[in-house]
């Protein structure tokens, strides 16, 4: 939905971008319209297609294994010493 959202931004922009590149000089103007075709043409980072990979998706990947190490460290301090 975030993701959508933020699609249909970059694209507007986009748009908007390619009407105010007609007041610059010919190489700059290639160079833009280069940039403006590449950014159209990305495509959103998956996991194999199995899921998009944006920001809540790192935040709680980041957060499992946060808890997860801090969990061994409690049972690696609670061993009895030998």
């Amino acid at each position: 939905m975030v993701l959508d959202r933020s699609t249909t931004h970059v694209k507007s922009l986009l748009a908007v971008l390619r009407h105010t590149v007609t007041n610059v000089d010919f190489c700059k103007k290639i160079d833009v319209l280069i940039l403006i075709q590449e950014l159209e043409n990305l495509q959103p980072f998956t996991a194999l297609r199995f899921f998009s990979v944006d920001r809540e998706t790192l935040t709680a990947t980041l957060g499992a294994v946060l808890t997860y190490f801090i969990i061994l460290l409690q049972t690696i301090q609670c061993k009895p010493n030998n």
